[in-house]
């Protein structure tokens, strides 16, 4: 009965039924979310329980569509997004659009990979935390313009079910 966001290395190597042992990566890659599901279970012992896969033009739109993601910027991440081109970043708390956060959360040449995962919990958290604020209707409203954007193996009454538990 709760939302557990967490992130497993793309490069760890586990097993991958019919596959035998590579990066963890790959199992998507050879069987799609089923068979990443069950290495993920048979790996780690973790069940889930539900899938959301967006491609970077959803992932950049759907942010537009919550108006940003709110993003405490490190020096580093700055010089990196500046360089890039997005001059409008600056050290600390930045509201960015769905390209500079797309990029933010893809950026890894200036640590590691961890520090990469972490960047990208930061977009999903920040995604959660606009969406929850919002009213029910409006977040049935945004739903409908997001589910289009996604895949899922998710029925529209589990995602609404999902969304009506968020609101207090």
């Amino acid at each position: 009965k709760t939302i557990i966001l967490t992130s497993f290395m793309r490069d760890q190597y586990v097993k991958i039924p019919g596959y035998g042992s590579t990066k963890l990566n790959h199992a998507y890659q050879y069987g799609g979310m089923s068979l990443m599901n069950e290495t993920i279970y048979n790996h780690f012992g973790v069940e889930i329980d539900g899938n959301f896969e967006v491609d970077f033009t959803g992932f950049e739109e759907i942010i537009d569509l919550l108006g940003g993601v709110n993003i405490n910027l490190t020096k580093k991440e700055v010089t990196y997004l500046k360089e890039k081109g997005f001059k409008y970043v600056k050290v600390g708390m930045n509201c960015l659009d769905g390209e500079t956060a797309l990029l933010y959360a893809r950026l890894r040449s200036i640590d590691t990979d961890y520090a990469r995962a972490e960047r990208q919990r930061n977009v999903m958290m920040s995604l959660f935390e606009s969406y929850k604020d919002l009213s029910y209707p409006e977040m049935l409203s945004l739903l409908h313009e997001i589910l289009p954007l996604l895949r899922t193996n998710m029925t529209m009454p589990e995602i609404t079910g999902l969304a009506l538990k968020l609101y207090p």
